[in-house]
């Protein structure tokens, strides 16, 4: 099996174009361990950057698209909107990504799974610049590319993550 570098310039272009059509990019970055965390880049400046930043053998997935569910400053307005859309559904797949001010890029983020997680998160992100998309799938080969950082020498070695 080969697996793709991030350095790889398809990999690159590819998450440039993902950010060019939709205005930004969701990417999963997964450490060696099983840490993971996901952020929305909103330039291809600054996903690029990111990819430059990489440490060997981090694994990078980025979204060809994100399913956003409501986006904005944590008020009153945001939680009316929010549990509207969130009432009646039994399960919920969604994910809270925020951050602390209009500057910063979204890395904030943890899973809902209900309203209870729902409730909480909006509750403590009063007042934060979040956005709410739907739980990505990053299994889906057609929804993704998939790339890891190489180590020292350019060889890509995966490890558990």
């Amino acid at each position: 099996m080969k697996f793709q570098s991030i350095t790889n310039p398809k990999f690159i272009k590819a998450g440039n174009r993902i950010v060019e059509e939709n205005g930004e990019i969701l990417v999963l970055l997964r450490y060696p361990g099983g840490n993971r965390n996901f952020i929305l880049f909103p330039s291809k400046e600054k996903f690029n950057n990111f990819l430059k930043q990489r440490k060997k053998k981090e694994s990078i997935t980025i979204f060809k698209s994100t399913e956003i569910i409501q986006r904005g400053l944590v008020n009153e307005t945001f939680l009316s909107n929010i549990f509207e859309k969130a009432y009646g559904l039994s399960k919920i797949k969604w994910l809270s990504i925020g951050k602390q001010s209009s500057e910063e890029d979204y890395d904030n983020w943890c899973f809902i799974a209900d309203i209870l997680e729902l409730t909480e998160e909006i509750e403590d992100s009063k007042g934060s610049y979040i956005t709410v998309i739907k739980e990505p799938d990053w299994f889906d080969e057609n929804r993704i590319y998939h790339g890891y950082a190489p180590d020292e020498d350019g060889i890509i070695r995966p490890t558990s993550y």
